[in-house]
């Protein structure tokens, strides 16, 4: 599962494409149709371990995901230490899918892309996808 959603994040992107985040929509966040349409699995984080190491792993495979796949921007280009970065940024939209999952996926999933996407545009500019 793990693996499908690394495919998954950059289904919608072609290999050099750069985008910027006052363009994402919907669609930019396949990521999380796919958690959404695998939510009998990726709502097992909502109990104590039970697949061994998934409270880890999950985390861990959104920032391989970033530090792979994607080149960060900031705003204004604000020096930073973008594995630092990388770090915040992954771990946060990991803390914001935890969040989705333990509330019973409340939000539908467009609300909640919505408010990832106004987040995103706080703190970055353009993404370039490299692929994998």
């Amino acid at each position: 599962m793990l693996k499908g959603l690394e495919n998954s994040l950059g289904k919608p992107y072609i290999p050099g494409q750069k985008f910027y985040t006052t363009k994402l929509n919907t669609p930019s966040f396949n990521i999380i149709s796919y958690i959404y349409e695998n939510r009998n699995f990726f709502e097992l984080i909502k109990y104590d371990e039970p697949l061994p190491g998934l409270h880890t792993r999950f985390p861990q495979t959104i920032l391989k995901i970033y530090q792979e796949q994607f080149i960060f921007q900031t705003i204004n280009n604000i020096p930073v230490n973008l594995d630092y970065f990388k770090r915040y940024t992954a771990f946060g939209f990991y803390g914001l899918i935890l969040n989705w999952i333990n509330s019973d996926l409340k939000e539908s999933q467009e609300e909640f892309i919505e408010e990832v996407i106004a987040s995103t545009k706080t703190h970055i500019f353009p993404i370039e996808y490299i692929g994998e």
